[in-house]
């Protein structure tokens, strides 16, 4: 069975996320500092399917942060006080490889009250080698003191004219030259702006 389309593309450096210029951008000029000077809770905001995990590993990657030192937990299967107390004592161990750990916190909107009240210290005073990375489609549902907490990433959904190059580029790696330009417009504007629908479509497709 060959590979999904949407994993075989999915960016592995900033130069190949589609769209988004602004938040490529901003992560880029944060990457340019050192270490020392990096913030260490960062939010990665917006639609789904637009990337904001991607880029999140792609950032962790940049800090030097292993693949077994890239912890990453689904906010709403751990909601609970205690489940950032166990975070807290476990960000405070060296990482095992890299130069970095990292822990990526999906859908943290999920997070109770209770699990948002106990993270504010956890984010505020990270150790220096660890980075606490936050995603979320509503960010709205996030306590204020949480968000003002972290470096905010705002990844939006893209625009057919990107949306459009994405799958031109794809139907050229696949060696796929007679894509009608009636079907590549059609996913550009029924893909909600999430480009991993786009190639979720494409895909479709193409079988």
């Amino acid at each position: 069975m060959s590979e999904p389309l949407h994993i075989k593309y999915r960016p592995n450096k900033l130069e190949d996320v589609a769209g988004n210029k602004g938040a490529v951008a901003t992560v880029k000029s944060l990457l340019e500092r050192e270490l020392i000077d990096m913030p260490h809770s960062w939010l990665f905001s917006g639609p789904s399917g637009t990337g904001k995990t991607t880029i999140a590993r792609i950032v962790a990657h940049e800090l030097g942060c292993s693949d077994i030192d890239f912890i990453e937990y689904n906010s709403g299967s751990m909601r609970g006080v205690d489940s950032i107390r166990d975070i807290e004592q476990k960000s405070k161990l060296s990482p095992m490889k890299g130069k970095v750990k990292v822990y990526l916190f999906d859908e943290v909107h999920n997070w109770t009250a209770a699990a948002q009240e106990a993270s504010l210290k956890l984010l505020e005073d990270a150790p220096k080698n660890v980075f606490f990375f936050l995603a979320t489609t509503n960010p709205e549902k996030l306590r204020k003191a949480v968000r003002t907490r972290c470096t905010d990433i705002a990844v939006k959904a893209l625009n057919t004219k990107d949306i459009s190059a994405l799958i031109r580029r794809i139907c050229e790696e696949e060696g796929i030259e007679d894509m009608p330009k009636e079907v590549i417009q059609k996913i550009a504007s029924s893909c909600d702006g999430s480009p991993r629908e786009a190639v979720k479509m494409l895909d479709a497709v193409i079988d």
